[in-house]
């Protein structure tokens, strides 16, 4: 029989391949692909470029990689700023991302998967990784150089086109390489007397650049670095200025051609073109239809070479003359604001500046003296309360105003065989005008609580109860509602800050959201709100100034 302590000992020894067992399962990472379950990898580098694989050769390099690699706490470098190159593993069910952090230090590559854990790359296996062409961004001048051109308005990169060839030593030899792709730049406006600059961000031996205007050639210039040196902007660009004499907005279009020579100690070489759309860009400049004026009448003031990114923006240099918020329209060709006189503006003469982003410019205005009458009215309406109601009436306007579309939506206005001539009909035919007239300033009124003095912005057209009452020109509806000033009324946006308004109405045949055309029928002359005979008040607001609408459909508008 054994002794005890030799049981002891068979059973130590027993233990022992269970240990080893143990161990082993412990330290291999079941975290790492194996060679039968890797299907394909994507690898994504740090600048964009992405690469498929699917054959063995390659899948084997990072087999390899992962298998050959040890597990490490502290990684010689700081891996936190670095931006990894995203290497996908494409497994039967599933994908796994590592994080791959190369160097040209084969000693200091690394790589982290799934869980964090970094791992350092085997020297050997780095040094192949180095020499693939996802990895290429380890090397200098890898890519085709980018062009920047420089203006006044800030800097513009542009990327090569297609056909770039381009060559740059990687691992002591030429290979091929990548074209980057860049987002459209836009166009780069310049002015009279503006310096455009180029700059490359590796500079070529030789460069050609071109400036057409359509397809006439407008300007062109060589530059060799063995010739000129390196002032490849004063060579190329310095006297295109001077063969610019446009006085309008001109685009341009700017073809360089640039090529990059082997000298024997070069890292790189190749040919790439660019092109760069220009916009010889002149100051915006104005002109006013009408520069005499009288309150409550409106002009167009007429904007030339104007960007689409510019702003205007209408300054009074005197206080006392108020303008309104500009919006710049358009209708065919031709660009403008509007520039309606408030029924309050006194008379003179007035220098308005225009303002476009950092452009300006000026014009005078002058309002001629037009006196209104002025009104009590003694009439009793029987009911009170109606600054407030006029209040909620201006306030109602001024929000719809902001909601007008920059459309042109009275094209059905124009007068047969005139180029810009618009006229607007009477929402009631031949009906009488009543007082107070457009203007009046009512300086007392006692059917107001506090007598506000106040302006009468509208004209009462008379007519019995239950006249129609038709839209004066097209548009859309964009209000129908009451008010105990205004009474049962609508409002028409017919575009471009343009509103008409009808009060005082028995009955509304149309909807907020109605299109309508010009001289259809939107409801009946009534007696509903502040007024004294039966009838419709009609107003014509234009970016929020009330202006005469009488002119309108007396007269018409010529732009």
């Amino acid at each position: 029989m054994l002794k005890k302590s030799t049981y002891i000992m068979l059973s130590l020894l027993l233990c022992i391949p269970l240990i080893f067992i143990i161990y082993f399962s412990l330290a291999i990472d079941t975290e790492k692909p194996t060679q039968s379950s890797l299907l394909g990898l994507t690898v994504t580098s740090r600048d964009g470029f992405k690469f498929t694989y699917t054959e063995q050769e390659d899948l084997s390099v990072y087999l390899s990689v992962i298998s050959n690699s040890k597990k490490t706490e502290n990684p010689v470098r700081d891996l936190s700023a670095v931006n990894p190159t995203v290497v996908t593993h494409t497994e039967k069910d599933a994908e796994s991302n590592y994080n791959y952090y190369m160097s040209l230090d084969t000693e200091a590559c690394y790589f982290s998967d799934t869980k964090g854990s970094y791992y350092q790359i085997d020297s050997r296996d780095a040094a192949l990784l180095a020499a693939r062409p996802e990895f290429s961004y380890l090397y200098e001048n890898y890519t085709v150089p980018t062009l920047t051109v420089s203006s006044p308005g800030g800097n513009y990169s542009l990327g090569a086109k297609e056909g770039a060839e381009w060559k740059f030593k990687r691992a002591g030899e030429f290979a091929d390489g990548f074209v980057t792709e860049t987002e459209d730049p836009g166009t780069i406006a310049f002015k009279k007397d503006d310096s455009l600059s180029l700059s490359f961000s590796t500079l070529p031996t030789k460069c050609t650049l071109t400036v057409y205007n359509g397809a006439i050639t407008l300007h062109s210039a060589e530059w060799a670095s063995f010739e000129d040196g390196d002032d490849i902007s004063s060579k190329l660009l310095s006297s295109l200025n001077n063969k610019i004499s446009y006085t309008a907005d001109t685009p341009l279009t700017c073809e360089i051609s640039a090529e990059w020579v082997d000298s024997g100690s070069s890292n790189c070489y190749g040919t790439a073109s660019y092109t760069a759309n220009l916009l010889f860009d002149v100051p915006v400049s104005c002109e006013t239809v009408d520069a005499r004026l009288s309150p409550g009448e409106f002009t167009f003031l007429k904007l030339y070479n104007l960007n689409d990114d510019q702003t205007v923006t209408l300054v009074s240099d005197d206080p006392a003359f108020t303008l309104p918020e500009s919006r710049v329209h358009k209708i065919d060709d031709m660009t403008f604001v509007f520039l309606p006189i408030d029924l309050s503006s006194a008379a003179g003469t007035y220098n308005v500046r225009v303002v476009a982003g950092d452009e300006e410019t000026s014009f005078k205005i002058t309002v001629n003296s037009k006196n209104f009458p002025s009104a009590t009215i003694g009439q009793i309406h029987g009911m009170a309360g109606y600054d407030s109601s006029k209040n909620e009436f201006t306030s109602l306007i001024s929000r719809l105003t902001a909601q007008s579309v920059n459309e042109h939506l009275w094209n059905d206005a124009k007068v047969s065989g005139s180029d810009n001539k618009y006229k607007f009909v009477a929402p009631i035919a031949d009906a009488a005008v009543g007082s107070p007239a457009f203007g009046t300033k009512i300086t007392e009124d006692p059917n107001l609580l506090s007598s506000t003095p106040y302006i009468q912005t509208g004209i009462l057209l008379e007519a019995a109860e239950g006249t129609d009452v038709h839209a004066t020109a097209s548009g859309n509806v964009i209000y129908v509602g009451e008010l105990s000033y205004s009474g049962k009324m609508v409002v028409i946006d017919h575009g471009f800050g343009m509103l008409s308004v009808y009060e005082n109405l028995s009955e509304i045949s149309v909807n907020t959201g109605d299109s309508v055309e010009m001289n259809s029928v939107i409801g009946k002359t009534g007696k509903t709100g502040y007024i004294f005979n039966a009838g419709t008040r009609f107003s014509l607001c234009l970016e929020g100034v009330f202006i005469n609408p009488a002119t309108n459909y007396n007269y018409g508008i010529s732009y």
